[in-house]
């Protein structure tokens, strides 16, 4: 008697475990998907860290994925990560932008009007990096001073 019900319990542990390892497959294969990667290059990262929104119209649609040095030109290249249910025109723009004066840091897509939509791995050519505060406080007092 106790040689079935341990022989059912098994099975039933059994069948768990494959289940539960089907949904983690299931899970990853549909992460995998939801996203894709579009890259951009900045004069200047400013503020901007990993895991920073991208937002259009001020709503989030994806996220800063990751940021590297380009060796040869010294600019910023930031690879963002978008919400696949959201198609961005190809000629559209990226700049970054704060939500307040001490807020953080965020990539906004201008997009444009071209009917072809970005694929993985395209690159936005229009950037604008962020307007710092310090250099830009240097400027005016720098010129009111003369």
């Amino acid at each position: 008697m106790y040689k079935k019900f341990d022989l059912i319990f098994g099975f039933c542990v059994i069948g768990i475990f494959i289940w539960f390892l089907l949904q983690i497959i299931n899970f990853s294969l549909y992460s995998k998907s939801s996203f894709y990667y579009i890259d951009t290059e900045f004069s200047s990262a400013g503020g901007v860290k990993i895991g920073s929104e991208v937002k259009i119209s001020g709503i989030p649609i994806g996220e800063v994925y990751k940021i590297s040095l380009n060796e040869k030109t010294f600019a910023a290249n930031i690879l963002l990560k978008i919400n696949s249910k959201y198609k961005i025109p190809m000629d559209s723009s990226a700049s970054i932008q704060s939500q307040s004066l001490l807020g953080e840091q965020h990539i906004e897509i201008y997009p444009g009007i071209e009917d072809k939509s970005m694929k993985n791995k395209d690159k936005i050519l229009s950037t604008q990096s962020a307007i710092s505060l310090e250099k830009l406080l240097n400027f005016f007092i720098s010129n009111k001073s003369q």
